[in-house]
């Protein structure tokens, strides 16, 4: 419908001397004028909209996962479907695929424990036997085996091939092309339309597929095109109550589910009838704007590493985001040293991110590990493979320090060659006065953690962890030093010595030992097998200094897909 005069369509509606931008009759679009553009028009202006969930609200968050989801509409609330946190989706509040927006990232893993999310629904209220229309704005990611990654839509429970009711957004992870959408019934499926859309991955897109009652097809559509149609004869829904689903089509009762999706949701949306050519056209405006991934202009610290490590998209923005952040809550200055291990080779993981020109690597048996960005570095805790920051422990001061790792995997092994049964992450440290710094995520038995400070904290620091992943930060101010897991201190204790280390230089993998001479066979000892995201030194770092530095290395790490 729209507003004519005669037998010409309206092209200036003005209310008094005010332009009019959006005419609605009822819930119908009837008159939108020229002037709307992607910097004014969004999808909480569809025609008919009966759900909006978009990763920039509504969310709610523990220790950086997403418990609910609230539609902005009429306040329905998708919630998370299993009680552990760790199988919750993960908030990005900076996605820089998405053209730094927020987004929400499903990442199932292979043993199909589904991060979804849930909210009961009635069908009444649904209108499912009417035109309903599913949009997902999405940035599909990698895949992990041949089955479907399902985005999300309207689902049951489901029991075998007896889907109840559903209609989801899905992709096969193997060919990278869009394949079944479906509406159906119980039973076998009812209808479903596929094509041969190829799909590009790291790239924010939407995707949507409705149901036409009065031709009784499923339509696909994908940025605008119509790309697949089915007739399946009118769909008459049985069950009294239908669930909104983001990262599944069922609701997980029926041991799991299809869908093992890898990837992020940046927006669902529902409504009640088909939207017009105009108004997907208007989605396609918004979602190339909106999300657009940003030009290359980046920070100038961001682009000075870029150009040295090589490094280019994806990886590239999602370093120029970190450093962006870290600026952002005012912390940038206390790090003298950052290795994001990031560019696939030994010699882009020994840059610095801070200056590229200082604290250039080292490597000990470099042949032996792994530089895989999907992984971060790799090395097996063999004897002699190390790497060596060059950072001189005795650049911090007792009263103002901090070292840090994240651990995106590792285990302690028995010995490192000499029979002793320790292994320490990352550190530099002299046994014989105790002064220096050691920092494990595993200490000897697997029960302990290990965080030594300038002879502050001692073996067993966090006596009750069990060897630790993630994001680990051992910092001293002038009165004590504190381990912290992730955000949260968890052990803190009072200086006892006032003494320094002797010099030599911050090892990462292994310990180097401050009481032997840089040439004696065990100058490093300790060596750790496992694989690092991250390694930071510099300054003190405590409080909501430590909560934001936790919250960019972890949009870091979920930006690379290897977080934990």
């Amino acid at each position: 419908m729209s507003i004519s005069l005669g037998s010409s369509a309206l092209t200036d509606l003005r209310l008094g001397t005010s332009q009019v931008s959006l005419a609605y009759l009822g819930t119908s679009l009837v008159y939108q004028s020229s002037s709307v553009t992607s910097s004014t028009w969004t999808p909480a202006q569809l025609n008919n909209l009966k759900y909006y969930f978009t990763a920039g609200a509504g969310t709610t968050l523990v220790s950086g996962r997403v418990s609910e989801w609230t539609d902005q509409v009429s306040g329905v609330k998708m919630t998370a479907t299993v009680s552990s946190s760790a199988y919750w989706p993960q908030y990005v509040s900076s996605e820089p695929l998405a053209n730094n927006k927020p987004a929400l990232y499903f990442n199932s893993g292979s043993s199909r424990t589904n991060e979804r999310l849930q909210s009961i629904v009635t069908a009444s209220g649904l209108i499912p036997e009417d035109n309903l229309t599913v949009i997902a704005i999405i940035i599909p990611n990698s895949s992990y085996d041949s089955q479907y990654q399902i985005y999300g839509g309207i689902g049951a429970n489901t029991s075998g091939n007896n889907y109840e009711t559903a209609m989801w957004i899905a992709t096969p992870s193997v060919n990278g092309e869009w394949g079944s959408y479906n509406w159906q019934t119980a039973g076998p499926a009812n209808g479903n339309a596929s094509s041969g859309v190829s799909v590009t991955k790291n790239i924010a897109s939407w995707h949507a597929v409705a149901y036409n009652s009065a031709t009784g097809s499923i339509i696909q559509y994908v940025n605008s095109s119509v790309s697949a149609s089915t007739a399946t004869g009118k769909v008459n829904p049985t069950k009294s109550t239908l669930k909104l689903i983001a990262g599944d089509y069922s609701d997980g009762s029926d041991g799991g589910g299809l869908g093992i999706i890898n990837g992020k949701i940046l927006e669902l949306i529902y409504t009640s009838q088909i939207p017009s050519t105009t108004e997907f056209n208007n989605l396609t405006t918004y979602v190339n704007t909106y999300y657009a991934s940003p030009s290359a202009s980046y920070d100038a610290d961001a682009q000075k590493f870029i150009n040295a490590t090589g490094i280019s998209g994806s990886t590239a923005m999602a370093i120029n985001a970190f450093v962006n952040t870290l600026k952002t809550g005012s912390i940038w200055t206390k790090f003298d040293v950052i290795y994001p291990f990031v560019g696939n080779s030994s010699a882009s993981y020994a840059y610095n991110l801070v200056d590229t020109g200082s604290y250039y690597a080292d490597w000990g048996n470099s042949n032996q590990m792994t530089f895989n960005d999907s992984t971060g570095l790799k090395m097996p805790g063999t004897l002699e493979t190390y790497m060596n920051t060059k950072y001189n422990v005795t650049n911090l001061t007792r009263s103002n320090y901090h070292i840090s790792f994240y651990k995106i995997s590792g285990a302690p092994s028995d010995s490192w060659g000499a029979g002793d049964a320790s292994n320490v992450d990352m550190g530099a440290y002299n046994e014989s006065t105790q002064r220096g710094i050691a920092l494990a995520a595993a200490f000897q038995t697997a029960t302990n953690t290990i965080a030594n400070g300038f002879n502050a904290i001692g073996d067993g620091a966090d006596n009750n962890a069990a060897p630790s992943t993630g994001s680990m930060l051992l910092t001293g101010d002038s009165t004590h030093t504190s381990l912290y897991k992730g955000s949260t201190e968890v052990r803190q204790k009072a200086w006892t010595d006032s003494g320094a280390p002797n010099s030599g230089s911050i090892a990462i993998g292994a310990m180097t030992r401050l009481q032997e001479p840089t040439t004696a066979q065990y100058y490093h000892v300790y060596f750790t097998s496992g694989s690092w995201g991250m390694a930071t030194i510099g300054q003190h770092i405590s409080g909501s200094d430590a909560t934001n530095f936790y919250n960019a290395v972890q949009s870091l790490q979920v930006s690379m897909s290897r977080q934990v």
